[in-house]
């Protein structure tokens, strides 16, 4: 990419793509397996998992304090709030390095969850959790709340790309980058910082460039029914780092072979060396391909496709209380269970542990299992088809035709 960090292609009208492409945040994967661009999306039901509602909650603190100028500490620490004690000293760690920036250069203009999308290549395009602006510096900032995997800042391909965007629309710059991980000890700290020199940017965003090109063209022989995306299974580079977060993996070819390919090793008895050390190598990834079909068949299901043997119904959580436990302890008294203890209002007994005691018909108006989505299960599983046109329990049917 040119020092000024505008390619050489032909600009693409940004309605034309109706999201970012070429995502900083999956750039490593995208760089290292191109050919994923090219493979079509499965479905899934949409779903915040904990941790990812939970990274959520911990970023929105920062935005809201770090634009209201607010004590993170103080705020997390407030009654009725969804923000723990430990968001509010990690975003304190955060907001602290923003400060430190702020106050050095009087001219710093400070954007928090600010999304920007490249001024020539519309596919190229990201939310960055904190850009600083000075008349000669950016300042890319990045809040990592995830524990489980360690983010180096040196070479991060995600940081590079916000800084070929952010060049784009404020210029060329000396680009300074922070990764802020409190909950994943590093060698380098939790506060890891790199000011790679210009001709390292120039050089990521030439390999960008490249990879930009190349798609835009294999998508358009795609489109003109000139290729397939069968004919790019060579380019596809499955690997742990690059499968985790991919929405391809259902629909992915060289995830379907080596899933097919261990199909056809099962095939035979012989427990070898060669076939176990295959298995151990892939079976992550053959777990994550098989992990999407289920997600995808789910999603099919829960737009009316019919699966051959399987059905839709409905999933739910733990059984709860509908009442307080002074009404439950009326009601064990009333029923002469009055022994019974409920615990506590800090550690109050579930129903389960309740009903140890307790003959579960005489206190089931009190419990409700509430309803939290659905789930694929075999035919003859417990439970009414959510796809049935009269609503028939396919169990029961499946029942009746065993006992013909």
């Amino acid at each position: 990419m040119s020092t000024n960090t505008t390619p050489t292609v032909d600009r693409v009208d940004a309605e034309d793509q109706a999201h970012s492409v070429f995502s900083p945040s999956s750039m490593s994967r995208i760089l290292s397996c191109k050919a994923s661009l090219l493979l079509p999306t499965a479905k899934t039901i949409e779903a915040d998992n904990d941790y990812t509602t939970e990274g959520t909650i911990a970023h929105n603190l920062i935005e809201y304090c770090g634009v209201n100028n607010l004590d993170p500490v103080a705020i997390s620490k407030q009654k009725d709030n969804e923000y723990t004690e430990e968001m509010g000293k990690d975003a304190a760690l955060f907001l602290d390095e923003v400060d430190n920036i702020r106050e050095s250069y009087e001219d710093a203009q400070v954007f928090f969850e600010v999304r920007e999308i490249h001024k020539v290549v519309p596919e190229l395009g990201g939310t960055m959790d904190c850009l600083i602006v000075t008349d000669d510096d950016l300042f890319i900032l990045d809040y990592k709340f995830g524990a489980g995997i360690p983010v180096e800042v040196n070479g991060n391909a995600q940081l590079l790309s916000y800084a070929i965007i952010a060049m784009s629309i404020h210029g060329r710059k000396n680009c300074h980058f922070t990764v802020v991980q409190p909950r994943r000890p590093h060698a380098d700290g939790l506060v890891r910082h790199w000011s790679p020199d210009h001709q390292e940017i120039v050089e990521f965003g030439d390999q960008l460039l490249a990879c930009i090109l190349w798609y835009r063209n294999e998508h358009q022989r795609i489109t003109e029914g000139k290729s397939q995306v069968g004919d790019y299974f060579d380019l596809l580079t499955p690997t742990v780092d690059n499968c985790r977060f991919c929405d391809k993996k259902a629909n992915c070819p060289a995830l379907k072979f080596m899933a097919y390919k261990a199909q056809l090793m099962a095939d035979s008895v012989d427990l070898s060396p060669d076939y176990l050390k295959w298995m151990l190598d892939n079976e992550a990834l053959i777990r994550k391909h098989i992990d999407a079909v289920k997600d995808h068949a789910l999603a099919v299901a829960t737009d009316g496709v019919a699966i051959p043997d399987y059905k839709l119904i409905t999933k739910y959580g733990r059984r709860v209380w509908t009442c307080d436990l002074k009404t439950l302890r009326t009601t064990l008294d009333e029923l002469g269970f009055s022994s019974v203890s409920v615990g506590t209002l800090a550690k109050p007994k579930t129903p389960a542990q309740i009903e140890k005691d307790v003959p579960r018909e005489l206190i089931a108006h009190l419990i409700t299992a509430p309803e939290t989505g659905t789930k694929l299960v075999p035919l003859s599983s417990y439970g009414d088809d959510l796809n049935a046109p009269d609503g028939a329990d396919a169990f029961a049917a499946a029942m009746a035709n065993d006992s013909k």
